[in-house]
């Protein structure tokens, strides 16, 4: 498209990762004039949707409406792989690992189950029985969501752009956004190729916001997770062992079963390093900072907690 043709539209969707290409379609489809913006072109590596998957569940702690966010988010992943007819959504089931002296799953499980999610509470002994990859010490335990799995993240935002077209979205790549103003009874979009006007917008920059400050200040933190491939034995394969997420002493964790016959991979956030604030050089040079300390000790706590990781 030309930035130079003058167009108001309806809605400006600044960043068109996962929340902004979702949010173009929904628009798209209900007859909404928008143009998504994005730095890129989605999906890409520099967006938190990057990567081949993502855990979805559904038992979550504290209000409930977390739980019925995610049951209503998990109806529209399955609408999303009718319309695309893309495999985007494979129920893996979700091991929720935890040491007792880091957390404790408490009401979790009944919250859950009252509102319809299966869960269930494993010991150390049954979680060592039905999956005997996994080595852990007796003060372990779990909570097993059967119904839980994980996402192909990029089929995700891929399948959701190329809906939005078909609706009539537009959509303009490799634009990063200088800027966003606001006026009486609309809103401005400065790009370094010229300006867009709206009556609304949405912004979903993700770890980008900063660049849109003074406009949008929030305190949102680009977070270093160092993220690990291994070959791993058929105990580990997709079909028999499932997504994860581990709680312990060194840190927090989460991973996911081999798939096709790749490497099983997880991801882990080292205590203490948590980063620096999001800007356009700080997100990359955050990116680029992940040391081999943090990867050594991500590593050695994968190989004391998760047997032949």
């Amino acid at each position: 498209m030309n930035i130079a043709e003058p167009k108001i539209y309806d809605v400006v969707v600044v960043g068109a990762g996962s929340m902004g290409m979702s949010a173009g379609y929904e628009l798209a489809r209900r007859g909404v004039k928008v143009l998504l913006v994005d730095a890129y072109n989605p999906p890409h590596k520099e967006g938190s949707h990057h990567g081949d998957t993502r855990l979805i569940r559904h038992a979550y702690s504290g209000d409930p409406a977390y739980i019925d966010l995610a049951l209503r988010a998990d109806t529209l992943w399955q609408e999303l792989e009718q319309l695309s007819g893309s495999e985007l959504l494979v129920r893996s089931g979700v091991l929720n690992l935890a040491d007792r002296k880091v957390y404790s799953f408490g009401g979790r499980v009944t919250d859950a189950q009252q509102r319809g999610v299966k869960a269930e509470l494993l010991e150390a002994a049954e979680i060592r029985r039905r999956w005997p990859g996994l080595t852990l010490p007796e003060s372990f335990t779990a909570m097993y969501e059967p119904e839980a799995g994980y996402l192909y993240s990029e089929r995700c935002i891929s399948a959701y752009r190329k809906l939005a077209l078909a609706h009539g979205a537009e959509l303009l790549t490799d634009t990063p956004v200088l800027n966003v103003t606001a006026r009486e009874g609309g809103v401005t979009v400065h790009t370094a190729g010229g300006d867009i006007h709206g009556a609304s917008a949405i912004l979903s920059a993700g770890a980008w916001f900063s660049g849109l400050a003074p406009f949008v200040q929030l305190p949102i933190k680009a977070v270093r997770k160092v993220v690990g491939w291994f070959e791993s034995s058929p105990d580990y394969a997709a079909g028999s062992f499932p997504g994860f997420t581990l709680g312990a002493e060194e840190g927090g964790y989460y991973g996911f079963p081999s798939i096709g016959g790749a490497a099983s991979r997880s991801a882990g956030m080292i205590p203490g390093r948590n980063g620096s604030r999001a800007s356009r050089s700080g997100h990359s040079a955050v990116r680029r900072a992940m040391k081999a300390t943090s990867a050594a000790c991500w590593r050695l706590t994968c190989q004391v907690r998760l047997d032949g990781c």
